[in-house]
């Protein structure tokens, strides 16, 4: 079952309601809500643009379709990194770029990828830049919004990409979905009583 969800331009999610639609918090809304994800030292307006672009491409990528022109020359090189993570690892690409809900816990968030490796079903998150402890929570978010749409994730990773390249780094501390379900029930406790 797949709990409807819509997403806007200034990345704010959105789910039915009875007089329209109301608004729920995603990952990053609630992690600088309560200030427990330091700013990404990475982070640049030229970085995010590029962000955006891999993120259409990997919705091409998610679709079964490819691209009618060649990736913007800022990806290329990542593009060419998820390309050789695919035909190594064999992954073979259930969904992702879709945003998600989970009624449950209250939050949304947007999985790039899930799909099966190593006869286990992984979300992984596709990231340029460093490795962050972050990262951890947010593949956690993504995996029990998976969970609540019927996805049983097994596994979690982020996907480190470089030119031509990548690096998988498989999240395995089963109390970062423990964590998350705290920060989600301590945001929406924030905004009920404070």
């Amino acid at each position: 079952m797949i709990h409807k969800v819509r997403i806007d331009d200034e990345h704010r999610y959105w789910i039915p309601a009875p007089r329209g639609e109301e608004r729920r918090p995603g990952y990053s809304e609630i992690c600088d809500d309560l200030g427990i994800v330091k700013p990404n030292p990475f982070y640049t307006e030229e970085g995010r643009a590029e962000g955006v672009a891999l993120h259409l491409w990997l919705g091409f990528l998610v679709r079964g379709k490819e691209p009618k022109t060649a990736p913007d020359p800022r990806i290329a090189g990542r593009v060419a990194g998820i390309r050789k993570f695919i035909r190594d690892t064999k992954f073979r690409i259930i969904g992702g770029e879709q945003p998600l809900y989970d009624p449950i816990n209250r939050f949304a968030c947007t999985p790039d990828l899930f799909g099966e490796m190593n006869k286990s079903l992984f979300v992984i998150d596709a990231k340029r830049g460093g490795k962050l402890p972050s990262h951890r929570l947010q593949t956690a978010a993504q995996a029990i919004a998976l969970r609540s749409n019927g996805m049983r994730v097994q596994k979690r990773a982020a996907l480190y990409l470089r030119d031509e390249d990548y690096r998988l780094d498989e999240h395995t501390d089963p109390m970062d979905l423990a964590r998350w379900g705290i920060f989600v029930s301590t945001y929406h406790l924030k905004k009920e009583y404070a």
